[in-house]
């Protein structure tokens, strides 16, 4: 027992020592956590003992700028991620401990970041953190960096190659029933810091040394041409490539990739090597020798019209599969969506060749509007963007001078952005842009389309100045960062030299960039003793609107040229000028005096080069109308005649002109034979038919098809002609089908059932021969997806997003897209479950809504998920439908007797 009663006490004190060690281990292992999460909390948030940090304001502190970055990635493809390290040198402009650059979505290990002077001299990094709120990386070093020294920080890092299309990405595509991958980068406007970390703000220029690290089997490109390729282990070559010429981080651009390339030389002396890179099939096929033709063209104008040659040795033009934008201009290496840049002549319809001609011309202008001089910040993208867009038109036409693009380009553009700043959800060019989340903001149709607009409309005010303007803005600004009123001087540097005293250009263009929307202009003529005069105030749909005044109070300093049909004059008081001059309308309302004629029309804002639209006095709309139908139509130029369609329909939608007016003026169009007034008509006939699509007056809109019946004969089927004939062409038969022309219909029948029986069609006919020459079935299609949501969803076979972004391009008719509103609404917990409603996808399902119950639906869907309310495509939706109403209740009933009228020589409807 004894023996027994000792061993027992023995252990008992062992198992009392395992407690006490256990519980000492517990104790250090909780230790070690909470200074292993303090630090890792530290590296998160940052250091609290700061007062007013300057990682906790949105934009970098100007304290240090770089000036150079050595950059190596090297991206494995089968296992998208990738590696890199990067050392930047930077210049101090004021003391501090602290640097502050980007980094968002990489892995950074505390051994792989130092901090040393220009000549090498070790400094020591107190602490590293970071600030995932402002996307920052923030390094302390232990001693103050000195004004007007240099240094250098180093980087390591890690990242993962996500197929979301931002930063740098992995894309692919099949070929031999394997998927191909590559990897490409996708910069603008803020996301160059998920690829290396950098100071990312576009007035954060500097040069850089790349290296791009690929297996054997790929090929790598940059912004510059191949300096070395070097041979590593492993299969492994890295590509060194020439120093960059200094600009913002989000121009800095890679592919690595399969492809292969057609190449050309490009420049006013032949020194620039061009490339088209695309899929191997689509080399091959012929696919990128219009892209590169096209540009070939482009870049030698831009060259001989900005005066400053191209400035790197090498162009690069990419076709990749998948891509967030339509394409990106990044300096020597742009990178386009393959679908914007391949034509296949024998397999694309005649507008695919302008598209691409147009992507083309609107990326190399940003090689001077963008790259060589850049915004200083982000709320400047309409100047970049509208400059590239004005300048693209000039350089499409220089391609291709019988497109007759300058003519026609600049109305269509018009047309379409004037319907979106008519919205009090509009507003100005030049906005605040704070952070990452007021970006894409600016980056919508007032940028590029407005802005275009603009600079067109200041270009006709200037004439040849406007272009000495431009070149003097370049070379005063290049390679470095420009706002608007930089311009703004040096167009107005340019007028007094030419001795054009009367543009203060700033006064001019503040009220047009400053301010949202645009003015209706009105002219109320005196016939009697000849005044004229003139009025302005903000356009909107809803007059009623609540819609803020400017600081400006809604008034735009507006440049007005009158034309008549006769050689009357309008003038000041103070003397005459020639009808084709411009006078200012610079209060709300002025007074003019004018020598015309009182039975000639007065036409105010010719060719539409102003943006802004104009009514008129009934007796003067009467006059143009009478014009218009008679033999002299011609007398007003093409381009104001799509403008008056336009105009007036407009003013109808905005209850400032009688829908009769703008009606009776359309009746012209059976002698019209011209591609631009036909596309305005297209466009306000459609909306037309939109309204009255749920009525029985619908079928009344075969006016519209005999108004066409002229110009369809003429026309005809057959591909032939100029390629505005050929635009033409393809406008009025959609229209003729569209409207009931029963031989537009009784022709794209047999073309179908021709095609059946394995005929061909012109692809440019082919989608009107599908639409109009047999029975619909889409509705069928996207009633079967609709009812087998939940299995396709549950099957793994779609996801919720991919399900909705299917349907979103299947949806055509009103029928369809009410279809899949009601499922959505029926079943929107369920759809929106670990997912994501597609951007333009509740725009586009209510398009078409546009009565009181279709308002009623809605607003009681956003009710029911206020969630929604909030997001701005939603708020644009509710306006858009609010619009419609309110149409339908100021028009609808004078419409439908004008249109009873016309096709049965009644005033009242038809049955």
């Amino acid at each position: 027992m004894e023996m027994h009663t000792n061993k027992s006490d023995t252990n008992a004190r062992s198992t009392r020592k395992k407690v006490a060690y256990v519980a000492v281990l517990a104790l250090v292992i909780i230790l070690i956590s909470v200074i292993v999460a303090s630090l890792v909390h530290r590296k998160i948030l940052g250091d609290s003992s700061v007062e007013d940090p300057p990682w906790h304001r949105a934009r970098l502190p100007k304290s240090l700028v770089p000036q150079h970055y050595r950059l190596e990635l090297k991206p494995d493809l089968e296992a998208s991620v990738f590696t890199g390290a990067v050392e930047i040198t930077l210049y101090c402009l004021e003391p501090t401990r602290y640097i502050v650059l980007h980094a968002n979505l990489l892995n950074i290990t505390a051994d792989s970041v130092f901090l040393k002077t220009f000549r090498g001299g070790s400094l020591t990094l107190e602490d590293w953190f970071l600030y995932p709120k402002n996307e920052f990386l923030v390094l302390k070093s232990k001693t103050s960096l000195e004004t007007g020294q240099r240094y250098v920080i180093g980087i390591k890092f890690q990242g993962q190659l996500l197929e979301d299309m931002r930063g740098f990405y992995r894309s692919y595509y099949t070929a031999n029933s394997t998927r191909r991958y590559l990897a490409v980068s996708q910069f603008a406007p803020m996301d160059a810091r998920k690829a290396f970390p950098c100071f990312d703000e576009p007035a954060m220029k500097a040069t850089f040394d790349v290296t791009l690290v690929h297996q054997s089997e790929h090929s790598s490109l940059s912004n510059m041409q191949i300096r070395q390729s070097e041979v590593r282990s492993g299969g492994w070559v890295a590509d060194h490539y020439y120093t960059t010429v200094r600009m913002s981080t989000y121009l800095l651009a890679f592919v690595i990739s399969d492809f292969s390339f057609k190449e050309g030389v490009t420049g006013v002396h032949g020194n620039v090597t061009l490339r088209v890179w695309a899929q191997r099939n689509a080399v091959t096929g012929g696919e990128v020798d219009y892209a590169l033709s096209v540009a070939r063209r482009v870049l030698v104008y831009y060259e001989n019209t900005f005066k400053i040659p191209y400035p790197l040795p090498k162009l690069d033009i990419v076709a990749v599969p998948q891509m967030g934008v339509p394409a990106m201009e990044n300096w020597g290496l742009v990178v386009s969506h393959e679908n914007r840049l391949l034509y296949a002549p024998q397999l694309s319809p005649v507008w695919k060749k302008e598209a691409v001609a147009s992507m083309i011309a609107h990326e190399l202008a940003h090689m001077w509007f963008g790259n060589l001089v850049t915004p200083v910040w982000w709320d400047g993208v309409w100047l970049k963007e509208g400059l590239a867009t004005w300048a693209a038109v000039r350089g499409v036409d220089a391609a291709e001078p019988t497109w007759m693009v300058k003519e026609r380009y600049f109305v269509q553009s018009l047309h379409q952005i004037l319907l979106v700043d008519s919205s009090n959800l509009s507003h100005p060019l030049q906005l605040t842009v704070t952070g990452q989340d007021d970006v894409g903001r600016v980056y919508d149709q007032l940028s590029y389309k407005k802005g275009a607009s603009l600079m067109r409309m200041l270009n006709t005010v200037l004439d040849g100045t406007f272009t000495k303007g431009i070149v003097k803005y370049l070379q005063k600004y290049k390679y470095a960062n420009a706002a608007q009123d930089d311009l703004w001087e040096c167009l107005t540097e340019a007028a007094q030299e030419d001795g054009r005293t009367d543009v203060q250009v700033k006064d001019v263009m503040d009220t047009w960039t400053l301010q949202m929307g645009f003015p209706v202009v009105t002219v109320i003529r005196n016939y009697s003793n000849g005044s004229v005069t003139v009025s302005q105030r903000h356009f909107l749909y809803d007059p009623e609107a609540n819609v803020q005044e400017s600081l400006r109070n809604n008034v735009w300093q507006v440049p007005l040229a009158f034309m008549s049909r006769d050689s009357g004059n309008v003038s000041r008081d103070n003397g005459a000028m020639s009808s084709r001059d411009v006078l200012w309308l610079k209060k709300r309302e002025e007074d003019f005096r004018s020598s015309i004629d009182a039975s000639s029309w007065l036409l105010a804002n010719t060719n539409q080069t102003g943006y802004y639209r104009v009514n008129y006095d009934v007796t003067n709309w009467r006059l143009m109308a009478e014009d218009l139908n008679s033999d002299n139509f011609q007398n007003i130029p093409s381009q104001s005649r799509a403008g008056l369609i336009d105009d007036a329909f407009n003013l109808v939608r905005s209850g400032d002109l009688a829908p009769a007016v703008a009606l009776n003026l359309s009746r012209y169009l059976k002698r019209e034979r011209e591609y631009l007034p036909w596309l305005a008509a297209e466009r306000v006939f459609g909306y037309l038919h939109m309204m009255l699509a749920d009525t029985n007056s619908s079928s009344d809109l075969k006016v519209c098809g005999s108004l066409l019946a002229p110009v369809y004969h003429e026309l005809g089927w057959e591909h032939s002609g100029e390629h505005t004939t050929q635009l033409n062409r393809l406008t009025v038969l959609s229209m003729a089908c569209q409207y009931g022309y029963p031989e537009c219909l009784q022709v794209a029948r047999g073309r179908k059932e021709a095609l059946d029986n394995g005929g061909s069609v012109e692809p440019s006919m082919k989608a009107i021969i599908l639409q109009y020459g047999s029975n619909r079935t889409g509705s069928g299609l996207v009633a079967a997806i609709l009812n087998r949501t939940r299995i396709l969803v549950d099957s793994g076979l779609f996801t919720k997003e991919d399900l909705l972004n299917k349907l979103m391009t299947l949806v055509d008719s009103k029928e369809e897209k009410k279809l899949v509103f009601d499922f959505l609404r029926n079943n929107w917990d369920y759809m929106i479950e670990g997912s994501t409603v597609p951007s333009g996808l509740i725009n586009k399902l209510t398009e078409e809504f546009t009565t009181h119950k279709d308002l009623r639906q809605f607003e009681d869907f956003l009710t029911s998920h206020p969630n929604m309310a909030s997001r701005s495509d939603v708020t644009a939706a509710l306006e858009r439908i609010r619009q419609h109403v309110l149409w339908r209740e100021r028009n609808e009933d004078a419409v439908r007797d004008w249109l009873a009228r016309e096709r049965y020589g009644r005033g009242t409807r038809t049955p």
